[in-house]
């Protein structure tokens, strides 16, 4: 099978597309905590494991603490909310519904 071929067919699955976004997540965070000092730096200072947990799934506490790093740091805030709508994603049963939301994100 030739290359162009194989990347033709080539299909997206929830791990890597998530996994792609997360390693995203993870540069917007290190950049964030290299820009900024005192509140803001222990805001976000640990938050690694929280921006990878969906929005309906931290506990209270860890909600809190997302919310202070949030009213902080707007571009956290952009990138997890971007994760979140990349989610809906993988709730669409027709493909072709599938890549037209994507093609509008």
């Amino acid at each position: 099978m030739s290359v162009s071929s194989r990347l033709a067919t080539a299909e997206m699955d929830l791990f890597h597309v998530e996994q792609g976004f997360k390693r995203v997540i993870d540069a917007v965070r290190r950049e964030e905590y290299a820009k900024v000092t005192g509140r803001e730096r222990n805001a976000i200072k640990g938050l690694m494991y929280l921006l990878y947990v969906h929005r309906g799934n931290p506990r209270r506490k860890d909600r809190r603490r997302l919310d202070e790093a949030f009213k902080l740091n707007r571009r956290l805030f952009t990138v997890y909310m971007l994760q979140e709508e990349l989610s809906h994603l993988w709730s669409y049963t027709y493909q072709g519904a599938a890549v037209k939301w994507f093609q509008r994100w």
